[in-house]
C-alpha cells in the first residue's frame, strides 16, 4: 500500500519588493559556468533527510534544512533546527490552516530564523500548531542568531536565462536552494534542490531533497524536470550591496536605491554608476510605476489564486 503523502505549500506570493538575483555581484561568478553540465553539492554539506508525515509543512521542511545548510557552512556544526515552530510562527496572515507559501516562509528566514529542535519538539497540524509556538514567546530570542541576511529570487521570465542563473548560482554559491511546484508532485510541494544536470531523462533537471523520509525514491532524494519547477529561491547568510560607486553607503538615500534596484524597479546608468543628483525624466518615471504596476497586478493575482486555493481545500 502507497504511503500517503502531505504537501502544504500554498500558491507563492512575494513582497513588491522582492530582491532578483541579478542584484548579486556577478565578480563572484565562476568562469565558463555555462560550460558545465552538472552538479552537486558535496555531500558533506547535505542535510539529513526530514519526514513531514501527515502534516502539511514542506516549506517548513525545505527552509529549515536550508537553514542547517548555512549554518553549518559558517560553524561547521549541524543543527537540525524545529519544523514544527517555523511552522507554527510563520504564517501567512490570511490563514491559520493547513500549508505554507514559499516567498513568505523564506522571508521569515531572513526576519526569524528558527530554533533547534533541541528546544521545541512539539509537531502538529495548524492551527494547533500554532497555538503551542504562541505558548513559547521565550524561545524568539534564541532564533535570531539564526537568521539568514539576504535571499534573492531567480526569477527571469526566459526559462534559458532561468537556468543559467540557477547553474551560475549553484556554481558560485555551492548553496541549496529553495524551489517549489504547483504540478509535479500532484499537489503543490515545495522541497530543497541540490544540484543540476542537463543530462536527466527529460533534459535539464534539478536535484532535489524531499521531506518524506528516506524511503522516497532514492533515499529522500531525485529530480525534477527544470519546466516544473515554479519558484526558486538563494538564501545568503551575506547583505546584499549595491555596487554603484556614486552611491556610498552612508547616503540617506541608500537603502531607497537599494531596495528598488534590487527589485528591478530602477537601474543605473552604467554597472557601476547610478548618478544620483540627475534630473529624471517623465519616460523615466513612466517606465518606474509600470514596472511597479506589473508587480502588484502579479501579487496580486498570486494572493487571489492562494485565497480560492485554500478555500477549496478546506471545503471538501
Amino acid at each position: 500500500m502507497e504511503t500517503k503523502r502531505a504537501y502544504g505549500a500554498l500558491p507563492n506570493v512575494d513582497s513588491v519588493r522582492v530582491y532578483n538575483y541579478d542584484v548579486l555581484p556577478k565578480a563572484k561568478a565562476v568562469p565558463n559556468f555555462t560550460d558545465i553540465k552538472e552538479y552537486k553539492i558535496p555531500e558533506d554539506r547535505m542535510p539529513k533527510v526530514l519526514d513531514q508525515g501527515s502534516i502539511g509543512s514542506c516549506v517548513a521542511n525545505a527552509c529549515c534544512s536550508t537553514l542547517s545548510v548555512l549554518n553549518y557552512i559558517e560553524t561547521g556544526n549541524w543543527v537540525d533546527f524545529s519544523t514544527g515552530w517555523f511552522y507554527g510562527h510563520h504564517r501567512s496572515s490570511y490563514s491559520n490552516g493547513y500549508g505554507m507559501i514559499t516567498g513568505t516562509a523564506v522571508d521569515m528566514c531572513r526576519k526569524h530564523g528558527s530554533v533547534p529542535s533541541t528546544m521545541f519538539h512539539e509537531y502538529e497540524e495548524m492551527p494547533e500548531m500554532k497555538k503551542l509556538v504562541n505558548k513559547r514567546p521565550d524561545l524568539e530570542p534564541y532564533a535570531e542568531p539564526y537568521r539568514i541576511k539576504s535571499y534573492v529570487k531567480i526569477n527571469k521570465g526566459d526559462r534559458d536565462l532561468r537556468w543559467q542563473d540557477v547553474k551560475e548560482a549553484f556554481l558560485t554559491y555551492e548553496l541549496p536552494l529553495v524551489i517549489d511546484s504547483s504540478n509535479y508532485f500532484g499537489e503543490p510541494h515545495c522541497v530543497m534542490a541540490y544540484g543540476f544536470t542537463e543530462n536527466g531523462k527529460k533534459g535539464r533537471e534539478l536535484y532535489f531533497q524531499n521531506s518524506w523520509g528516506e524511503d522516497y525514491k532514492d533515499g529522500g532524494r531525485s529530480s525534477i524536470p527544470f519546466d516544473e519547477v515554479d519558484a526558486i529561491y538563494l538564501l545568503l547568510d551575506e547583505t546584499i550591496s549595491l555596487q554603484f560607486a556614486d552611491v556610498p553607503e552612508d547616503a540617506w538615500y541608500y537603502k531607497n536605491v537599494l531596495h528598488l534596484y534590487a527589485a528591478g524597479l530602477i537601474a543605473g546608468r552604467d554597472e557601476s554608476h547610478f548618478d544620483p543628483d540627475a534630473p529624471i525624466s517623465r519616460a523615466e518615471v513612466c517606465a518606474i510605476v509600470d514596472r511597479l504596476m506589473e508587480k502588484i497586478e502579479k501579487k496580486d493575482d498570486s494572493m487571489i489564486r492562494s485565497i480560492y486555493d485554500y478555500v477549496d481545500r478546506h471545503a471538501k
